[in-house]
């Protein structure tokens, strides 16, 4: 279930770095990011899984896929929303690298993962929050957060191909 987590949230990346980055302005962009982040809210919601780090990062990821597929359906930017959100969602992943980090291996796979999750959301939070005029830059965001999505994706592949990292 761990590695589920990151899968969703890496969808949702994907999803949004290619509303972000310009590529379509549709409702189909929404709907994709929506459902994994209504997935991760009801896997939160009725699991039964003891609060932890893990339970945190999905239900952040959870609601940033609802806020950015509302933003998206009504092709509405929310930059400033989604600039706010962004920023709680590096906080918690940072917040969440430092837990996962162990101080005998080092970065892990799920540790990287959320490291790079981190990065792209500051770097949504930059192009978001406080420079949400700046088209070129906007783009060379969504570029990133597709692809730092698509590396969630693998990473959550990861165990199941045999790759050790």
């Amino acid at each position: 279930m761990i590695y589920l987590n990151l899968l969703l949230i890496g969808i949702i990346l994907v999803m949004y770095g290619w509303y972000w980055g310009g590529l379509t302005e549709n409702r189909g962009t929404a709907v994709s990011a929506m459902i994994p982040g209504a997935i991760l809210a009801l896997w939160v919601g009725f699991s039964g899984a003891e609060a932890s780090v893990l339970t945190g990062l999905a239900a952040t990821g959870a609601v940033f896929g609802l806020l950015v597929g509302t933003g998206t359906w009504w092709n509405t930017a929310a930059d400033r929303a989604t600039g706010l959100f962004s920023l709680l969602f590096a906080l918690v992943g940072t917040l969440v690298t430092a837990a996962l980090v162990d101080a005998e291996n080092g970065l892990t796979t799920l540790s990287l993962g959320t490291l790079l999750l981190t990065v792209a959301m500051a770097f949504v939070f930059i192009s978001a929050g406080l420079t949400p005029k700046q088209k070129g830059f906007r783009a060379f965001v969504g570029w990133l957060v597709l692809i730092v999505g698509a590396v969630l994706v693998f990473l959550a592949f990861a165990p199941a191909l045999g790759v050790v990292l």
